[in-house]
């Protein structure tokens, strides 16, 4: 596995990703990830799911 985003971990982060012909913008805690997968807890009891080939940008915000 590489670990490209393993200083992200813990951090606020934004990520930009996309879905058909829309973009969508979402904001969490990056708390794990994979080849295939980033998770992300949004802090609202959610936790999000974003598969790498539809991420655009992961962007630290702290």
């Amino acid at each position: 596995m590489n670990d490209l985003l393993k200083e992200l971990i813990g951090r606020l982060v934004e990520v930009h990703s996309r879905g058909g012909k829309s973009s969508f913008r979402d904001e969490g805690r990056l708390t794990a990830y994979d080849e295939h997968w980033i998770k992300l807890d949004n802090g609202e009891g959610e936790v999000l799911y974003f598969s790498v080939a539809n991420i655009r940008l992961v962007k630290p915000l702290d």
